[in-house]
């Protein structure tokens, strides 16, 4: 008989319920309980996974060990070490019972070879998933308690500032910490800037241009996008918080935990819930404004100017239209600086063509590749697709492109760079791994640093032979799934398809297409 022994813990620990407590707890029930000497027990243990979801390791193979009938029944310590939602727990039981495999929690003596047991077993998950979410609700209820006292609670701290930890002994005489943000000079002067040029230009790509072409980068020298400056121009952390900015965020129906008194023009302000998962970034309503205890740096009257002007760029900002051209818009890469190319209309505006957009936002300052026209570039593409359509060697299994996909150096450079930036950063993981795995050889941690090694060296694996085929790279022959070759023999450019049926089928087959400023370099899903 063929016996599972799942065991499963949150944090790495041997301490309390660990997973070998809870392999030994099984193992000392199998022998009493499963009169049979040739018990054939297989372990799987997930350590360091969570039971808010099944999305772990060792429990999806063991899973597919009971789907494919190799496993009898399986053994665990508790109920929640399987999952703690009543919808994964009926689907896991749907499961077993489907294949005839046992199901043993032993700490609550649950048996689904009885009817009694299944019962119980299901309102014990009940209770399961009600004890996770009053814990969820609890972590999230004590963090709206911390962002009311206008401590710093997040983890990456916004640009222009860093996290200090501080220790103090609260009213019980407790040991405690918590994070307040420091001002670093040089980034708050980058802020700054950034603020003084938003007003300056009332533009966001007009500023990110200007940066570009004044060579003006972040921290971790690298160019920000308009996102990003979006982000730093509307993000309370720099502004001074006085009673005209109460005022805006209670028009915009934000939950302000401090009084208006509170606002002095001097602190600084978090938000919180601002990126809550649950609810969008743009619905202020579900926002929780509070006072902090670092200064603001930037006034209020020119922060709500900023404001001001991003909202009104928004109402002016013209709608995604639904014009039938620029089918490569969202596949087609600069070969020169890897960036994404966008299209844009000609000074007749009936004219399209793909550009740069590093080229665009610096105007031909930090990159210099030629556009290309968009009407060739699409018929071009539809064309190669219906010659591939029509040859008789395709069929569901390989698809052989032709001399349009040849790479040339310079593209192909690119690619083989990155491949092997890649490699080195591998091995360098590989080789602080068995460093530590000779510090701990003889740890219980040993296994896991082989386990990641292991991984890691089939990473490198893949990683090397893309790079050998790469340099030997003259046509291309990838695998394709049966969908994709059908959807290739249907396209056909002379029966009527609309313009989103055609960019469809593109998203179906290409992965991404690289201009070199020649030629078009095709690479397929």
């Amino acid at each position: 008989m063929k016996i599972a022994i799942y065991s499963r813990k949150s944090k790495i620990t041997d301490r309390g319920e660990s997973v070998k407590n809870q392999i030994s707890i099984c193992k000392s029930y199998i022998a009493s309980n499963f009169n049979n000497d040739k018990n054939d027990i297989i372990i799987y243990e997930d350590e360091g996974f969570s039971a808010k979801n099944t999305d772990r390791p060792q429990f999806q193979k063991m899973i597919k060990a009971v789907k494919e009938n190799q496993i009898n029944a399986v053994v665990c310590y508790r109920l929640d070490r399987i999952s703690r939602s009543v919808v994964d727990f009926s689907a896991i039981m749907e499961i077993l019972n489907k294949h005839n495999t046992a199901f043993v929690s032993v700490s609550e003596h649950f048996d689904t070879s009885t009817p009694i047991g299944r019962a119980m077993m299901y309102i014990a998950s009940v209770f399961a998933q009600l004890e996770r979410e009053t814990t969820a609700q609890r972590i999230k209820d004590n963090l709206k308690r911390l962002a009311a006292t206008g401590r710093y609670i997040g983890s990456t701290p916004p640009t222009g500032f860093k996290s200090e930890k501080i220790n103090y002994i609260d009213l019980n005489g407790n040991k405690k910490s918590m994070h307040r943000l420091i001002p670093t000079d040089k980034e708050i002067e980058f802020v700054k800037l950034l603020y003084d040029k938003f007003i300056e230009f009332n533009s966001l790509s007009r500023l990110e241009r200007w940066l570009i072409q004044n060579g003006i980068k972040n921290k971790n020298d690298n160019f920000i996008g308009s996102s990003e400056i979006r982000r730093i121009l509307t993000n309370p952390v720099y502004v001074k918080a006085s009673d005209m900015v109460y005022d805006y965020y209670n028009t915009l129906g934000s939950e302000i935990l401090n009084k208006k008194e509170d606002f002095n023009g001097k602190n600084a302000m978090f938000i919180y819930g601002r990126h809550d998962r649950l609810n969008s970034i743009y619905n202020p309503e579900v926002w929780r404004v509070v006072i902090a205890e670092h200064k603001g740096i930037i006034e209020d009257k020119k922060w709500l100017e900023v404001q001001k002007k991003l909202n009104n760029n928004k109402l002016k900002a013209p709608k995604a239209g639904k014009s039938a051209k620029g089918l490569l818009s969202s596949k087609i890469k600069c070969g020169l600086c890897g960036s994404s190319m966008v299209m844009i209309y000609g000074a007749d505006k009936k004219r399209y063509y793909y550009k740069c957009s590093k080229k665009r936002k610096s105007r031909g300052s930090a990159c210099s590749i030629k556009n290309i026209t968009g009407i060739d570039a699409d018929n071009e593409i539809l064309n190669y697709l219906k010659i591939l359509s029509l040859d008789k060697n395709i069929n569901s299994e390989m698809l052989k492109c032709k001399n349009i996909i040849q790479p040339e150096s310079n593209s192909n450079s690119i690619e083989e760079k990155n491949i092997k930036n890649l490699i080195t950063e591998k091995q360098k993981e590989i080789k602080n791994l068995m460093m530590e795995l000779k510090k701990n050889k003889n740890s219980s941690a040993a296994k896991y640093i082989v386990s990641e090694i292991e991984s890691l060296d089939s990473e490198l694996q893949l990683l090397k032979n893309s790079l050998e085929k790469l340099k030997n790279k003259n046509i291309c022959i990838l695998e394709k799934n049966s969908l994709t070759i059908n959807s290739l023999m249907d396209l056909n450019i002379d029966n009527g398809f609309s313009f989103d049926e055609k960019r469809r089928y593109i998203d179906n087959i290409i992965d991404k297409i690289i201009w070199d400023g020649v030629k078009m370099i095709v690479f397929f899903r």
